[in-house]
């Protein structure tokens, strides 16, 4: 499944099977009034709280300049939108500092080095459950 869907259609997928209403590239205006995209949207109305999560995939050779600026970015834009919890989805592993500032954001990081990597430390059989952070 991994392997057809890639990073980004497999965390849409596992969020849809998670009663999640996913939306991709998701037009969302923040509260100073600025608009965002987030990569994926998902949100959930279960009558008594309406949960909404923002779920950012970075996938490919990327610097790790580029890479920090994607995560501060993804985080600046959920802060603005009021979205606290957040999700990245990363293959190749994120850098040490783009990391350190996602979980000290309290985003959840799933990652690994590659998709085979990702598969077996995530989907193969026997693995835990994946644990979302919910702030």
């Amino acid at each position: 499944e991994l392997e057809e869907l890639g990073p980004r259609g497999w965390l849409k997928s596992f969020l849809e099977r998670e009663n999640y209403h996913v939306t991709e590239d998701a037009q969302v205006k923040g509260r100073s009034g600025a608009a965002h995209v987030i990569g994926l949207l998902a949100e959930k109305d279960d009558a008594i709280v309406n949960h909404r999560l923002a779920a950012c995939v970075i996938y490919g050779e990327r610097t790790p300049e580029d890479i920090i600026d994607e995560v501060v970015h993804f985080d600046a834009a959920a802060y603005d939108a009021g979205i606290s919890s957040k999700v990245i989805v990363s293959v190749p592993c994120l850098s040490e500092a783009a990391r350190q500032f996602a979980e000290y954001q309290h985003t959840t990081v799933l990652e690994a080095d590659d998709m085979n990597g990702f598969y077996e430390k995530y989907l193969a059989p026997g693995q835990e459950p994946i644990a979302i952070r919910d702030e």
